[in-house]
């Protein structure tokens, strides 16, 4: 059983921006073109990331800073040398 008395507040605000991310998740099916879906997948990974870190999952976290750092790479391609 969960103990409701257990909740401090980072594990609470963790789990509010998880929520965020669960909401941000659905958005990304919404996207219609590919910078819409980057930006909606970008902002869900540091929610997810944030979530993670707030609730002292440092693996979890470290995974969506590399997911991030990934899209930051996708949303550049073309325009900058690096990307590519």
């Amino acid at each position: 059983m969960f103990d409701f008395t257990d909740m401090t507040t980072l594990r609470i605000i963790g789990q509010l921006v998880g929520f965020l991310g669960i909401i941000d998740s659905v958005i990304i099916y919404q996207q219609k073109t590919r910078k819409g879906l980057l930006i909606a997948k970008l902002v869900g990974d540091v929610l997810w990331g944030a979530s993670y870190f707030l609730l002292g999952s440092i693996g979890g976290g470290a995974i969506c800073v590399i997911a991030v750092f990934r899209e930051l790479v996708f949303m550049n391609r073309g325009k900058h040398k690096w990307a590519d």
